[in-house]
This record gives structure tokens, C-alpha cells and sequence, in this order.
């Protein structure tokens, strides 16, 4: 098997995709870890420390792009994630929190 042609149009094009949903799944689970931090007191501060850690990862990523030269696609991933994001912004039914 042959290695991984980095500098290839189509693994840079993928890489991006791949990339962008990374980034942007990174930015919401830290979003979410936030508000929940918000509506949970007592765990707020893990709540928070997981939150900035997802952050970390999403600049994390960015820059593994940046260092192969690649811009990753985040508005690909926000039009495919809306289900997901959405998920989050209503209550549960039947939850009680």
C-alpha cells in the first residue's frame, strides 16, 4: 500500500471536510458543556473545565489544518450538523430538569 498522498487535491479536499466537522463538533460540545454548566450548579465547574476543553481541541484542529496548509469547510459542517445543534436548544420530553 502506498503512502498518503497529503499534498493530493482530493486528500487535501477531504481533509477539509473532515476537518470543518471536527472543528465545528468540537465548538458546539463546548457550547453545550456551557449552558449545562449553566443549568447545573453543582457541576458547573467540571461542566466549565470540559467545555474549555473541548475548545482546546477545537483550536487544536484548526491548527493541524494550518500546518498542512488546509482550511477546514465549517460551513459544510454547519449546514450538515443543524439537526444535531438543535437537539440541544429544546427541552428533552418528559425530562425534568
Amino acid at each position: 500500500m502506498s503512502a498518503a498522498p497529503y499534498d493530493s487535491a482530493a486528500y487535501r479536499e477531504a481533509y477539509s471536510r473532515i476537518n470543518g466537522m471536527v472543528v465545528v463538533g468540537e465548538a458546539l460540545a463546548d457550547r453545550h458543556f456551557r449552558r449545562l454548566a449553566e443549568l447545573l450548579p453543582p457541576d458547573r465547574e467540571e461542566l466549565l473545565r470540559l467545555g474549555a476543553m473541548e475548545a482546546r481541541h477545537a483550536r487544536d484542529f484548526v491548527g493541524c489544518g494550518r500546518n498542512l496548509g488546509v482550511k477546514a469547510d465549517t460551513g459544510l459542517a454547519r449546514r450538515l450538523l443543524p439537526p444535531c445543534t438543535s437537539s440541544f436548544s429544546r427541552p428533552r420530553p418528559g425530562a425534568t430538569w
